[in-house]
């Protein structure tokens, strides 16, 4: 029972002096303990509702304690960050007909999961290429594998799409006019084989 204890008092200092996105972590960590099937976007809606309770409960405390006070500072600024991911988050997919929830699920698994992306560049990359279709003015940077293996996660998305009929060049710019170190064609030479 006493290390639980002490994982718990450790776990409160990290969030009250961590910086936001240590709490950020901390916080979805717990979540993805109790739910390990869950998403990240109901994380966000849990989480954003629990903090807004606590901040109301907070605002009629009449004497609250020094980490009373730093414990809802901490928690307003988490709720502050998760209310603008949340905005973030939602897209829409005006590249094909592949549900969002299934897009941002397969890019999560195969970008951020493998840590070729931190999950904010994702979702600034699926609102980019998949709702406004445009491109970047700087593109997105991957490492961490070859680029064989980082063509062959955007060609099995292209293959879970329905490998749509003469579309493959769309296909590949979701790499091509994306990421740093690609091209389309090249991509698309991939595709082909």
């Amino acid at each position: 029972m006493k290390s639980k204890q002490t994982k718990e008092q450790t776990d409160f200092e990290i969030y009250i002096n961590g910086s936001l996105q240590t709490r950020y972590e901390l916080a979805k960590s717990h979540y993805y303990k109790m739910f390990p099937n869950g998403n990240l976007k109901e994380f966000h809606k849990i989480e954003t509702t629990y903090l807004e309770k606590e901040k109301i409960k907070f605002e009629q405390n009449l004497s609250p304690k020094v980490g009373d006070i730093q414990l809802h500072f901490a928690q307003c600024e988490l709720l502050e960050y998760l209310k603008g991911l949340s905005l973030e988050m939602d897209f829409k997919n005006n590249f094909d007909r592949v549900p969002e929830s299934e897009v941002y699920q397969y890019f999560k698994t195969n970008l951020v999961d493998k840590k070729l992306l931190t999950e904010a560049e994702m979702i600034k990359y699926l609102k980019a290429a998949f709702e406004h279709k445009q491109k970047p003015k700087k593109q997105f940077k991957i490492t961490g594998r070859t680029k064989g293996q980082i063509v062959k996660i955007f060609h099995e998305y292209y293959e879970k799409a329905g490998h749509p009929h003469g579309k493959a060049t769309e296909y590949a710019g979701l790499l091509g006019d994306y990421f740093e170190g690609f091209t389309t064609k090249g991509v698309s030479s991939n595709f082909s084989k």
